[in-house]
């Protein structure tokens, strides 16, 4: 065990991390609570982005375990949860499209 010298060294790491991801979600949500489609747009590449992350992994994980007979049951539980996580951003960005296509301004 390594303990406080572990801490130490990656602390810090972590925290900057958070601290900019923190950053840049608030950000987000400014610009959509001040009705920008920036705001908008960029939720929509995350969105999109997670759902084509998960599903390649859900892909990869079921490659992996139809090649390898399905000798793992915790490869089964990684497989329905990275398929459900795929599932949820991608229709989550359907949803959202939807929802802002039916907000547009009628001129």
């Amino acid at each position: 065990m390594e303990g406080p010298a572990w801490y130490m060294e990656n602390a810090p790491d972590a925290v900057i991390r958070a601290t900019v991801i923190a950053i840049a979600l608030t950000s987000i949500g400014l610009l959509v609570v001040f009705k920008k489609a920036l705001g908008w747009h960029l939720i929509w590449l995350i969105l999109l982005a997670f759902g084509v992350i998960f599903l390649s992994i859900f892909v990869g994980m079921t490659y992996t375990f139809i090649m390898d007979a399905g000798t793992s049951e915790a490869d089964l539980f990684g497989i329905s949860l990275f398929s459900a996580l795929s599932a949820f951003f991608l229709t989550l960005l359907w949803v959202q499209v939807r929802y802002w296509r039916s907000r547009r301004a009628m001129l």
